[in-house]
């Protein structure tokens, strides 16, 4: 009577498959990482353009409030003036804040490259494991 042993193709295979899952998860994981670093990048850009429109009319409330003040009395220049200073220090805030915002964008959208890139070669590693040998 002859042993039959199973061939060592089989074993390499459940170790193959073995693998696939873990890069399977390691894939879904790259891809919601993916979605979130894009969801943080549309939110980060909304962001950005929120404070950016805030600027922009702070910006203009300061050209309004130096056009008037050619036409206060001395008394109305002096609280204007206070207004005027609390303004341009509102405008700066919102410069700085725009900066910190676009900062982020930019390292975001850099993380997601990496992201990708990372992604798109783990992706071609799998393809290249799971393809038949010739």
């Amino acid at each position: 009577m002859f042993l039959v042993s199973k061939p060592l193709v089989k074993n390499s295979k459940k170790k193959s498959n073995l693998k696939e899952p873990n890069m399977e998860e390691e894939n879904q994981k790259l891809r919601d990482k993916l979605i979130n670093m894009e969801v943080a990048k549309n939110q980060t850009e909304d962001k950005l353009q929120s404070t950016t429109n805030k600027s922009d009319s702070l910006s203009n409330q300061l050209e309004e409030s130096e056009k008037s003040i050619a036409n206060l009395t001395a008394e109305e220049l002096d609280t204007f003036k206070r207004t005027d200073k609390m303004v341009e220090g509102q405008v700066e805030r919102q410069k700085s804040i725009n900066e910190i915002l676009y900062n982020q964008l930019s390292l975001t959208k850099v993380e997601q490259n990496e992201a990708c890139d990372k992604f798109h070669s783990q992706d071609l590693e799998s393809e290249n494991k799971t393809k038949p040998l010739t």
